[in-house]
């Protein structure tokens, strides 16, 4: 497996060839060749190593029956480590201005557990609250406490 997860990373930094044309003055001057270097994902990781889907991989991953591999882990602490190895890349990608700052906090949202900061004007008030029925409704042979409840957040 870790040689599968090597050669992904591998073939991403190796890149893929384009050619790029340079204007000058609204005219095409000249054609440059370039490697571009393929972002990490998760996605493209997941299906490298042969999966429909991430949560696929995350649901093999939990019944991990594997010896350990050479880093005192099995199958899950090997893509573990790999999912630490894409979101510490695509990090630093945004951070220099490589990649969309938006698509960035999104991926890092999704698959890697960071969340935004949540920033309020100074003097805000906020009041949380359940609402839920004091009493059980007509349709209802369950308990107030049995029946759903709703959040609220009042942000003043």
């Amino acid at each position: 497996m870790e040689e599968a997860i090597e050669a992904y990373f591998d073939q991403c930094d190796e890149g893929v060839e384009r050619d790029v044309i340079i204007y000058k003055r609204g005219k095409a001057v000249d054609v440059v060749n370039v490697v571009e270097p393929i972002p990490y994902t998760m996605e493209d990781l997941t299906l490298a190593l042969g999966f429909a889907a991430t949560n696929a991989l995350w649901a093999y991953a939990k019944k991990d029956t594997t010896p350990e591999d050479s880093n005192g882990g099995g199958f899950k602490e090997v893509i573990t480590r790999a999912r630490t190895r894409i979101g510490g890349h695509r990090l630093r990608e945004c951070l220099l201005g490589h990649q969309d700052a938006k698509i960035g906090q999104l991926d890092l949202a999704t698959h890697h557990g960071y969340q935004p900061k949540l920033e309020l004007p100074e003097g805000a008030t906020i009041l949380i609250g359940v609402q839920g029925p004091s009493k059980p409704t007509e349709d209802s042979d369950k308990p107030a406490l049995e029946q759903p409840a709703k959040a609220i957040a009042i942000i003043d």
